[in-house]
């Protein structure tokens, strides 16, 4: 080839390979055929969708890559890698495998901070039921965490689950917390009525 370069090459047209052939280029008469055997690294090309790269028709690939979020277009999509990564046999099959991954569970514990200047209560709720409810506390009341304590924040390690969510509300048990009176409710313009009497006749809440 000019100024001594080395090519592999194709093209729809054979006589065009023919041209470059007699070039010194080396020809491929597929993509297939189209690899680099020149003494670099070496590549093939992904399968193509039947009926696309002759005859006019563009070329489409076919993907091969997982759908799962699994790294595999990195790691590989072997059916040994993808075995080995999926939770189950470590069988050569994916398919009897589950679709959790091999990776680390999430640290799910959270843990609810405030200024404290006094003693105070926290509940957890179910934040699904109340929307549920249209914003009624009664009945949406998980578990009280903190009873009259003194501590600004309470770890709380329950997982509320897939597509699960909560809700925590602190209220003080004295005057002058948060600029808050005792009870749950804020007074605040947007909040829609008192929270103290629906709470109140929840069991799982704070006595």
């Amino acid at each position: 080839m000019r100024d001594g370069h080395e090519c592999v090459v194709f093209d729809v047209n054979p006589e065009s390979i023919k041209k470059l052939e007699s070039e010194g280029a080396v020809g491929g008469a597929t993509l297939e055929e189209f690899v680099n055997n020149l003494g670099n690294i070496p590549f093939t090309r992904s399968s193509f969708a039947a009926g696309t790269g002759t005859n006019g028709v563009p070329r489409e690939q076919i993907n091969t890559v997982s759908s799962y979020i699994d790294a595999s277009n990195v790691y590989s999509n072997s059916n040994a890698r993808l075995d080995w990564i999926r939770n189950g046999t470590v069988d050569g099959n994916p398919a009897n495998n589950q679709a959790s991954l091999l990776l680390p569970e999430p640290d799910t514990a959270v843990t609810v901070n405030w200024t404290a200047t006094t003693s105070a209560d926290l509940i957890r709720g179910n934040l699904a039921a109340l929307r549920a409810s249209g914003g009624n506390y009664a009945g949406t009341v998980s578990t009280c965490l903190a009873n009259n304590i003194t501590a600004s924040g309470v770890a709380d390690g329950t997982n509320p689950g897939a597509g699960g969510a909560t809700y925590f509300l602190a209220r003080p048990t004295v005057a002058a917390f948060c600029n808050q009176t005792p009870g749950y409710t804020t007074n605040h313009p947007r909040e829609a009525a008192g929270r103290d009497a629906e709470i109140a006749a929840d069991a799982n809440a704070c006595p």
